[in-house]
């Protein structure tokens, strides 16, 4: 028991002088405040200027956003524009093809009665 006296004894000593060690080093009342003011000031000063850092980089990004979406739009106007164009050729190409088919075949009764004329007359 005495052993465990002595330990306690010297426990409470060191923390007696680790108690007087930490009242030399700690630094006045006055002092703290204001490094905690500098710290907050410095923290709010942090805070503004990452939301304006935020700020910047979503006004940038729907920028560019928008600009996509206008190209987008452009290159669908375009599509649409030669998609319509195509199929005008195609209808004119069409109608076109129609016509030399008609015109071929009156060429080819044309024919066809003249030879058989021709022939009957002949015969």
């Amino acid at each position: 028991m005495e052993r465990e006296a002595n330990k306690l004894i010297q426990s409470l000593s060191s923390f007696y002088k680790n108690k007087e060690k930490s009242w030399s080093t700690a630094i006045p009342s006055g002092e703290a405040k204001e490094k905690c003011k500098d710290i907050w000031a410095s923290l709010a000063h942090v805070k503004d200027t990452r939301k304006s850092a935020a700020e910047a980089l979503t006004a940038k990004l729907n920028d560019a956003l928008g600009e996509a979406e206008k190209a987008i739009c452009e290159e669908a106007a375009a599509r649409r524009q030669a998609e319509d164009v195509l199929s005008n050729m195609v209808s004119s190409l069409k109608e076109k093809t129609r016509e030399d088919l008609k015109q071929i075949r009156r060429k080819r009764e044309q024919t066809e009665e003249k030879i058989l004329r021709l022939l009957e007359e002949s015969c």
